[in-house]
């Protein structure tokens, strides 16, 4: 009597690897749009914090800062320090600060990026409306949907 070895073929292992490899092709572009909303959560919680950083320099100087040369002021590390982030997706800015307002805007850089996305924004104003043209941006509470620096998204 012989033994008998039983197992998989290599032409059985290879056609379960292509049947393998064809769903992962299937599946893999539906998760892309998951991996930039997540990065867009990114945005908005460092523009919440910079919010958050303005109210408290309102508080304490009653103005609003552009863009400062040392983030300190605003309670924060700088966001845009590639030592400190070196895998970030955003570059912050804050702009048209005044006495009442002001806005803070987050590009979004190339880094992993489909070119759909590349140089979009995120902005919020000191009312929390949010305001850009990235496809993912915050819905406003009001349903305004609003490009930044245009009512009632100003400044």
């Amino acid at each position: 009597k012989k033994n008998k070895i039983s197992g998989f073929t290599l032409t059985e292992l290879l056609i379960v690897v292509t049947i393998l490899g064809i769903l992962a092709s299937l599946a893999i572009p539906r998760f892309m749009p998951q991996t930039e909303r997540a990065r867009v959560g990114e945005a908005v919680a460092m523009l919440g914090a910079i919010r958050a950083g303005e109210e408290s320099l309102f508080n304490e100087t009653g103005a609003f800062t552009n863009t400062p040369a040392n983030w300190n002021t605003l309670g924060m590390d700088n966001p845009n320090d590639d030592n400190a982030y070196p895998n970030r997706f955003w570059n912050y800015t804050i702009i048209n600060a005044g006495a009442a307002n002001f806005r803070a805007v987050a590009t979004r850089n190339n880094a992993n990026a489909v070119a759909a996305v590349v140089n979009t924004v995120i902005g919020v104003n000191r009312q929390g409306t949010y305001c850009g043209d990235h496809p993912n941006k915050p819905t406003n509470p009001s349903g305004a949907n609003c490009a930044c620096g245009t009512a009632p998204c100003t400044p």
